[in-house]
């Protein structure tokens, strides 16, 4: 029976003295700041043209049907190709698709089954991105920064959620959405800069001798059904990935419900939900230091679930931006502390595999929770639809728990 390895103890800004981290961490807060701009962007794009929460999520969809559908594969093309490339390949990717959005919306012939086929090309990217950049981590800064390297990766993530959104607003109101999406595709350029000016110091082996794919997926999958943690571990995330992660499809609807405003009311709540995730990245290694990373998991977990019960019932602005600042934090406790604790578990040898899965779980599945919120939200409203979800998040979870007696033994217990 598998045995999580227990996190090194270093301080939550450790890995910032890794020259490499701190080229990774600016290009990423660039970039990231971009890609949230062009998403809300989008997001106002889409509800404008539709009026419709049910297309939210068919973008979204259109967006995690390949993360599902690739993921598998791609964790076998993460192990055969130095990540650094993959990383140049992906992200020259998305900053041509953020380009040709930029053309489509200037010369205002945008339609909305544009979008959707963007968002596929994108998710086809991402597929192979999302594992490459797990795996990338370890290769920065090795195993024994690891843990504060996923917190401040969280942390810049986070950070981008209220710095994208601020400046999303700030655009929108004064130049338009077009601009969103130009400011995007040039903020790629940045984050391209620094991964060709980095080396890698703890690059994991390319494995000489190749099975064929089909094969190494099967071995990939034959190690996650006999380690029971790291099977426990993707049954949570697969809780999270199709109930938690709709909300953020869900902002402009919420923003209109609780708020009456779409437009800057669904910036507030993101950059709301931003804050709330980067006290969660602070909070992530005082949090592990006092009590067991499984449990902290549940708790979060539970609590993400009453705020998706209570976030469709305010009415004003202090509540509803009070319930979205704690989403974000109950989100990022749950998914940082999942995916340490899976980092830590892992052997070198199935990394790829296990993370592309793990991906799947998350993004995967995702876009189909989030189409079938938007259509419960369609015809049930926002508020009913949110506590349905919150509501099943919890039992599940609960269920995985109650099953899961291994969690109670010494090793996950607090430090």
């Amino acid at each position: 029976m598998a045995v999580t390895a227990a996190a090194p103890t270093v301080g939550t800004f450790h890995a910032l003295r890794s020259g490499n981290f701190r080229l990774y961490f600016f290009g990423q807060l660039v970039s990231q700041s971009g890609t949230w701009m062009q998403n809300i962007a989008q997001g106002y794009l889409v509800y404008t043209l539709t009026g419709s929460e049910a297309w939210l999520g068919i973008v979204a969809l259109a967006a995690g049907l390949p993360v599902l559908l690739m993921s598998p594969l791609a964790g076998v093309i993460v192990e055969m190709i130095p990540r650094r490339r993959l990383l140049v390949a992906t992200n020259i990717t998305q900053m041509s698709l953020a380009a040709i959005l930029t053309v489509l919306a200037v010369t205002n012939t945008v339609q909305v089954w544009h979008v959707v086929v963007l968002a596929f090309i994108l998710g086809l990217s991402i597929s192979v991105d999302a594992p490459s950049r797990q795996t990338f981590m370890v290769e920065m800064v090795g195993r024994d920064d690891l843990s504060s390297a996923l917190a401040l990766n969280s942390i810049m993530n986070s950070s981008t959620r209220v710095f994208g959104p601020m400046a999303a607003g700030a655009v929108l109101a004064q130049l338009g959405l077009n601009w969103c999406f130009l400011i995007n595709a040039i903020s790629f350029l940045v984050v391209l800069g620094c991964l060709l000016a980095m080396h890698v110091p703890f690059a994991l082996p390319i494995p000489k001798v190749r099975t064929r794919p089909v094969q190494q997926m099967r071995e990939g999958l034959a190690y996650v059904r006999r380690d029971p943690a790291v099977k426990r571990l993707l049954m949570l995330s697969s809780i999270a990935g199709f109930f938690l992660l709709p909300i953020f499809q869900m902002m402009p609807a919420i923003a209109e419900t609780t708020i009456d405003n779409s437009r800057e009311g669904y910036a507030l709540l993101s950059a709301a939900q931003g804050v709330g995730s980067i006290i969660a990245g602070l909070m992530v290694g005082w949090l592990a230091a006092h009590y067991a990373r499984i449990s902290i998991i549940g708790a979060a977990m539970l609590g993400a679930a009453a705020v998706m019960a209570l976030i469709g019932m305010q009415t004003s602005v202090p509540g509803a931006v009070l319930f979205a600042m704690a989403s974000g934090l109950c989100m990022v406790l749950t998914l940082v502390n999942m995916n340490l604790d899976l980092q830590l578990t892992l052997s070198n040898a199935f990394r790829g595999r296990v993370l592309s899965l793990y991906m799947l779980t998350v993004f995967g599945l995702s876009p189909f929770g989030a189409l079938l919120l938007g259509m419960l939200a369609e015809g049930l409203g926002v508020p009913l639809a949110l506590q349905l979800y919150g509501g099943v998040m919890a039992m599940l979870a609960v269920l995985v728990f109650w099953r899961a007696k291994v969690y109670t033994r010494p090793e996950f217990s607090a430090a």
